[in-house]
């Protein structure tokens, strides 16, 4: 984790190359949701000098920077022929709550939860995993679906599941296996099922 350093935070200004950054993080801040609180429009420049906060990290501790994936699927506010994979909403209540294979079986159905229906089991699968997507809606829209709470069961890792049984080198596993490795046959894991 990287700490602040003491003292004042530099100026803007003293960015360097700030003349070549500014208009792409704005494009970039621009598709993504704004902590702003709206879409910004105008001048780069006066949107992070009046928003925004520069912060000098500490040279003793090296900053370390993630990003974060959050898929677009294609989705629909109803169920339709092509979207027929529910995403649910946290049932709340202080459970116990369905596993993944229950829900698969429907243990939710008929409840007014569905918040949005997918094409694919597997990208159900995924958000309920990793906590958030967007659904590019039919009109344009593109809501973004984010956690809610968990379901109290222990969360098993799809390539670590390939790299124990074998399927893959631990080596070798990405991001793209896991996804292949179902859809070349969907029985090999439980995941919602279209009904």
């Amino acid at each position: 984790m990287a700490r602040l350093a003491a003292g004042e935070p530099p100026a803007f200004a003293d960015r360097r190359g700030r003349e070549r950054g500014d208009a792409a993080a704005l494009a970039v801040l621009g598709r993504t949701a704004h902590p702003l609180g709206a879409t910004p429009r105008g001048e780069a420049r006066a949107l992070f000098d009046g928003a925004c906060v520069p912060v000098l990290l500490d040279d003793g501790c090296p900053p370390l920077l993630t990003g974060y994936f959050e898929p677009v699927l294609p989705g629909s506010p109803r169920r339709a022929v092509r979207f027929r994979v529910p995403l649910h909403a946290h049932p709340g209540g202080g459970g116990p709550f369905p596993t993944r294979a229950e829900v698969a079986a429907g243990a939710l159905d008929g409840r007014g939860l569905e918040v949005a229906w997918l094409e694919r089991a597997f990208d159900a699968f995924l958000v309920g995993v990793q906590g958030s997507a967007r659904v590019a809606m039919p009109g344009g829209a593109t809501p973004r679906l984010g956690f809610a709470g968990g379901n109290g069961h222990p969360c098993r890792s799809v390539g670590r599941l390939l790299v124990e049984r074998g399927a893959v080198p631990a080596g070798q596993m990405d991001g793209a296996l896991p996804r292949a490795w179902v859809e070349t046959d969907p029985e090999r894991l439980v995941v919602p099922r279209p009904r």
